[in-house]
């Protein structure tokens, strides 16, 4: 099952025994409900920055980090520029 939606694990693999979330591994691993940027979670109480990002001409973009990332987690990846730091819950 992939995403507690009733779908089938398109590799067909077997759901560990151990298996918190009944998924397979690699279901979990793409499965976003637990992200920073998880739209599932409503009621999600970590905190986090928002920030515009330019990566460079014509590519900008709004995201989202863990507070507890702090600004690595925007310059981790890649981006040439960041600013608006807000919070948010």
């Amino acid at each position: 099952m992939r995403g507690g939606e009733g779908n089938a694990c398109p590799l067909g693999a077997a759901v560990p025994a151990r298996s918190t979330g009944a998924r397979c591994e690699e279901c979990a691993r793409l499965d976003r409900a637990h992200s920073v940027a998880a739209d599932t979670l409503a009621d999600d109480p970590r905190p986090y920055h928002v920030y515009l990002a330019w990566f460079g001409p014509g590519m900008t973009k709004v995201g989202i980090t863990a507070v507890r990332r702090g600004r690595r987690g925007c310059w981790s990846r890649g981006r040439s520029a960041s600013a608006g730091w807000g919070r948010a819950r």
